[in-house]
């Protein structure tokens, strides 16, 4: 029953998430990324490789002969509710019972900060899948992460991020013939799905990659503080996940090889101000800073939550 009860909660944190999103997001923002381009598959590149949220959205609208923007508000909300479940599911894997239920609850807060900037429809589904196939890595379902990849390929081209915690992450834990079959596996679909789309969009405006490293220092000159507030986020988040870094959950610990890649990645290829690129790492990242803050008690009232039994596991960390 508790857990039941903990699910509901989360739902209905999971929708007020999605209310707050819905309140700021234009879902119409033209011919090059707006919603109505991307579900025709009209939009510029490289927005129109990404193809799983408007498969989805032209599902639901064939399925129950709903609009545009109500099939496309009913995938949002699926999303943020199927992440935090997501999320606290990961989070299982990772704290006593106590801490994973928190640190889903406490994660849909700083989530918000990732869409100042506003936001695209496949940003949600990236969040819950990204979260999801870190989750099935965590509690080492392999086949299940691997039958999940292709989706994830479908929906963002950062699905290869991935990749590098299974080398680190598989290499303990899976058969030897069971991991390199998933290697090539990973390899072989993210290759093909991406060649796909490069061929069935191969007449589309706009280019594949965007190049906006000049962008970024220009933005940076003349915009220095909400620079300045970004970085000093991400910094702190940063600051709290290598603390004690020795003493972070070991697959914590592989799956932050993709930090480094996503901050290089934004600067090299994202959109001077867009920090939404990172919410495929943003479980990593707040996870790492919620395991230093939970399970080290760095806050008074933390350790009041805390109910841990003498003598667990989580004490000898």
């Amino acid at each position: 029953m508790k857990r039941i009860a903990s699910s509901c909660c989360l739902a209905l944190v999971g929708l007020a998430v999605a209310q707050l999103y819905l309140t700021f997001i234009h879902f119409d923002l033209g011919p090059r990324n707006g919603l109505a381009a991307l579900v025709a598959g009209t939009a510029e590149r490289p927005f129109v490789y990404r193809q799983l949220a408007p498969l989805l959205i032209r599902a639901i609208m064939a399925a129950t002969g709903v609009g545009l923007e109500l099939a496309a508000t009913w995938l949002i909300v699926a999303s943020f509710v199927g992440w935090l479940l997501a999320l606290r599911w990961l989070a299982d894997a990772l704290f006593e019972p106590a801490g994973a239920s928190w640190a889903a609850v406490i994660a849909a807060g700083p989530v918000g900060l990732l869409f100042v900037s506003g936001g695209y429809i496949y940003d949600p589904v990236t969040l819950a899948l990204f979260t999801l196939a870190l989750a099935l890595l965590a509690h080492r379902h392999w086949m299940a992460y691997l039958v999940l990849f292709p989706a994830l390929v479908l929906c963002r081209e950062t699905a290869i991020l991935l990749v590098p915690v299974w080398l680190l992450w598989g290499w303990d834990h899976a058969e030897s013939g069971r991991y390199r079959r998933g290697l090539a596996w990973q390899v072989v679909i993210f290759v093909s799905v991406k060649n796909a789309l490069a061929q069935i969009y191969a007449g589309s405006a706009g280019q594949a990659l965007e190049f906006n490293l000049p962008a970024h220092l220009a933005f940076l000159l003349q915009y220095p503080l909400p620079n300045i507030l970004a970085l000093s986020v991400y910094g702190a988040g940063l600051a709290a996940a290598l603390w004690r870094w020795k003493t972070q959950p070991p697959f914590l610990q592989a799956a932050a090889v993709m930090l480094p890649a996503m901050f290089l990645a934004y600067w090299l290829l994202g959109y001077p101000g867009e920090i939404r690129v990172f919410l495929e790492v943003y479980p990593v990242l707040y996870l790492l800073a919620w395991h230093t803050v939970w399970d080290r008690g760095v806050l008074p009232t933390v350790r009041f939550m805390r109910r841990r039994p003498l003598g667990s596991a989580y004490d000898t960390l």
